[in-house]
């Protein structure tokens, strides 16, 4: 039932409900709010309270699963304050669910318990269910066997009850037959295209249109507060570029590593393959084998005995030929030899575990050693780096006391750690670009500390290993900008406006004449100069030649009435006005589906269903209880 629930979970309420209660977040922690402690409490949930460290535990478990996700950093829509009231409402949710899995008396037996350790990954070893692992993670995550299992089972009764909901809908054969004809509908559409740029000599905009514009929006018009900043960083990037290179350092290391700087070398072979076991001893087949290196030593042709003698069938019929082999690939004594011959060389007998080889390598590729001057600079960035990993530790600790200590400047511990101190541009309290655009930045410089008292910052811990102390160089409250900075801008507004005014003005005439005169599309085109598309035939998706606004309008117009058009007006993303029509409308055909489309349909119409109850449960559980969201 477990694995039918996440087989058909979809969406954001199974996101909320699967993923952020699924088993893994039980085995770190996420249910050790029930029952609180001394944390504050940020929210209560009846009797059930979440402190603020269980919130900053999932909040943190989030931003690790985004940054995952997103490739390693988490984009900027999701700023702070919405990822806290996600995790809040998830496990607000969590507690409900958990309240209400209590209330029913739902319980997951002991098998499907000990099943569901069994099956994570964690506590496995090359793919099975390892018991000295578990007791091992256990120990390490300081967590207790028996409270671990009673919190899995309590997750795994979860699962069960939003199971039941989310996989109870049913959908009738009528209402597949009734989407795909909706699904699958194409249309006939027309339109007219009335361009906005055969407008735009008709607009006039003047200097007191601009001046009363600004007046009345000049809350659109505000320069947001901004500060300058003085900063030191302090990254491997920082300290390398400082560090020395020692070039005679760099050959011994080059003569050291030599082999790391040689390319993969690859080696066509062939081989004749006398096999020893069963009735052949390792005498007659040795004996077999060197007869025939006499012959080929002799000069008779390598292929034509392998295809002969040779017992690896495989190779043997093809002349001997194994192909392309790198080490690693074969066994250990074949390998050597092979690797020991030149080109066209001829082994001695090799002796494996399968039996007598004769080896012959026709060509070699690969194996060329780089120059020390190649790979110079690469092992002097190398040497920067060990160097600067050395130096971290002790420059990031002087980072922070003295950044402290003498708060009032930055100088201090710029020379103190040997970097400079920079001074930014103007940062926005809105927000800038480049390294400033980091949250972490903003809301240290618009902190009390910073701003208003003129401190240094605490260390700010950004991306890619870069530390950062700032402190305010400059100051200015947000403040409205002039008229004469923003004149040009209202201009385009307002002639944007009128012309978006004027086009819209012209497709009400025309949509008028189509719908109470009744003309036709054809007749207006031709008196009034206008593009026409007729008899486009289109579907719901898939249109790469119409525009989706287009596509989009037509579906959206009722039904015509036989030997009749629907008509409407949409605005295109150039501000241009289309008037559609549509002509006729062909449903889609249910018969055509193949019994696994019907399938699909059908369980994607179920899980739709599904998730639209579950969401309404989870929605009555929360009405029904009393959930508290402390301020603070």
């Amino acid at each position: 039932m477990l694995q039918q629930i996440r087989d058909r979970a979809q969406g954001w309420f199974a996101y909320a409900i699967v993923i952020l209660i699924s088993i893994p977040f039980a085995l770190w922690g996420i249910q050790e709010y029930v029952g609180g402690g001394a944390d504050p409490v940020v929210a209560k949930v009846g009797k059930v309270e979440i402190t603020q460290r269980s919130m900053e535990s999932s909040l943190n478990n989030y931003r690790a699963n985004l940054r995952q996700q997103f490739g390693g950093k988490i984009p900027e829509f999701f700023n702070d304050d919405m990822l806290r009231q996600q995790v809040m409402n998830e496990m607000i949710q969590e507690a409900l669910l958990t309240q209400q899995v209590d209330n029913l008396n739902i319980r997951a037996g002991d098998e499907m318990v000990r099943q569901q350790i069994r099956s994570m990954q964690v506590f496995q070893r090359d793919g099975v269910f390892d018991k000295d692992e578990y007791e091992r993670v256990m120990r390490s995550q300081g967590r207790n066997i028996n409270a671990f299992t009673e919190n899995l089972r309590m997750s795994l009764g979860t699962e069960l009850l939003t199971g039941a909901i989310s996989t109870s809908a049913f959908v009738t054969d009528a209402e597949i037959d009734a989407l795909i004809r909706r699904k699958n509908q194409q249309r006939v559409v027309s339109w007219l295209m009335i361009d906005s740029d055969s407008y735009k000599d008709q607009v006039e905009i003047g200097d007191s249109d601009i001046e009363t514009y600004y007046n009345e929006n000049k809350q659109n018009f505000r320069r947001p507060e901004h500060v300058k900043l003085e900063y030191v960083e302090l990254n491997h990037a920082v300290l390398s570029a400082d560090i020395g290179v020692d070039e005679e350092a760099l050959k011994a290391s080059y003569e050291e590593r030599k082999d790391e700087f040689r390319s993969s070398e690859t080696r066509t072979t062939r081989h004749i393959l006398i096999k020893v076991g069963g009735d052949v001893s390792d005498d007659d087949a040795k004996a077999e084998a060197l007869k025939l290196l006499d012959e080929i030593k002799a000069g008779a042709d390598f292929a034509e005995l392998a295809r002969e003698h040779s017992d690896d069938k495989g190779s043997g019929s093809n002349g001997g030929d194994l192909g392309v082999v790198e080490r690693g690939m074969m066994v250990k004594p074949f390998e050597d030899a092979a690797f020991a011959l030149q080109q066209d060389q001829v082994s001695e007998l090799v002796r494996s575990r399968f039996g007598y080889h004769i080896i012959q390598v026709t060509k070699i590729e690969g194996g060329d050693l780089q120059s020390f001057d190649d790979v110079k600079q690469q092992l002097a960035d190398e040497f920067k780096k060990r160097e600067a990993d050395a130096l971290f530790g002790e420059k990031y600790d002087q980072l922070a006391e003295l950044s402290y200590a003498d708060s009032g400047t930055l100088q201090t511990v710029a020379d103190a750690v040997g970097v400079k101190v920079q001074e930014s541009d103007w940062v926005p309290r809105t927000g800038a670009s480049g390294k400033f655009a980091d949250a972490k930045i903003i809301q240290a410089a618009f902190g009390d500390d910073v701003l208003n008292s003129g401190r240094n910052s605490d260390v700010l811990e950004l991306e890619d290993d870069n530390y950062m102390v700032v402190r305010i160089a400059n100051h200015e409250e947000e403040t409205a900008k002039p008229l004469d900075e923003v004149s040009a801008g209202i201009r385009s507004i307002l002639e944007k406006e009128q012309t978006t005014e004027l086009t819209q003005k012209r497709a009400d005439e025309v949509l008028n004449k189509l719908t109470q005169e009744g003309g036709n599309m054809g007749d207006i085109a031709a008196d009034e100069s206008l593009k026409l598309v007729q008899d486009n035939r289109v579907k719901r998706t898939g249109n790469q030649d119409v525009d989706p606004l287009i596509i989009s309008k037509s579906f959206i117009l009722t039904r015509p009435a036989e030997g009749k058009s629907s008509y409407g007006k949409v605005e295109m993303a150039n501000g241009s006005v289309a008037v559609v029509g549509v002509s006729s409308v062909i449903d889609g055909d249910p018969a055509v589906l193949t019994a696994e489309e019907r399938d699909s349909e059908r369980l994607n119409m179920e899980t739709a269903r599904g998730q639209s109850s579950l969401a309404g449960y989870i929605k009555q559980l929360r009405s029904d209880s009393s959930v508290k969201i402390m301020k603070n």
